[in-house]
C-alpha cells in the first residue's frame, strides 16, 4: 500500500465484485492512491446471519483502517452498508492516525466529493 500525497481511498467489498467501484475512483481521480479489500474469508455474507455481521463488519472496517490509514473510506457492498454503516462510520472514522471519512458506494457525499479529485483530501472530520 503506497503512500500518495494527494490522498488515499479504501473501497471494501465482500467479494470482488466492489473492484467496479475501485476501478471508478481511479478513473475519476488517477492522483489518488487506491487500495482494495475483500473480506473473502467470510464471503458470501447472503449466507450469514445479521447479527454475525454487525459483529464483524466493524472489528474488519477498523482493522483495515489501522493497516492502510486512508482518508476515505467506502463500503462497495450493499449488505455491508445496510446492516453496519453507523457502527462502522463510528469505528473507522476515529482510527488515530486522522479522521476517515466514511461513505456508501451510492452517497450522495461521496458520489459530489469525487468531482474535486485529484485535490488533497482532508482530514477534518468523517462524514456519512
Amino acid at each position: 500500500m503506497s503512500a500518495n500525497l494527494n490522498g488515499k481511498v479504501l473501497v471494501f467489498d465482500s467479494g470482488m465484485g466492489g473492484l467496479t467501484v475501485a476501478r471508478e475512483v481511479q478513473a475519476l481521480a488517477p492522483f489518488i492512491a487506491v487500495d482494495y479489500a475483500a473480506d473473502s474469508g467470510f464471503f458470501p455474507y447472503g449466507e450469514k446471519s445479521d447479527a454475525a455481521l454487525r459483529q464483524r463488519l466493524p472489528e474488519v472496517a477498523k482493522a483495515l483502517c489501522q493497516v492502510a490509514r486512508p482518508d476515505v473510506f467506502v463500503i462497495a457492498c450493499n449488505t455491508a452498508s445496510t446492516l453496519a454503516l453507523p457502527e462502522v462510520h463510528r469505528i473507522a472514522g476515529h482510527t488515530g492516525h486522522g479522521a476517515t471519512r466514511v461513505y456508501r458506494r451510492i452517497d450522495r457525499g461521496f458520489c459530489q466529493r469525487r468531482e474535486s479529485y485529484p485535490a488533497r483530501l482532508d482530514r477534518t472530520g468523517s462524514n456519512g
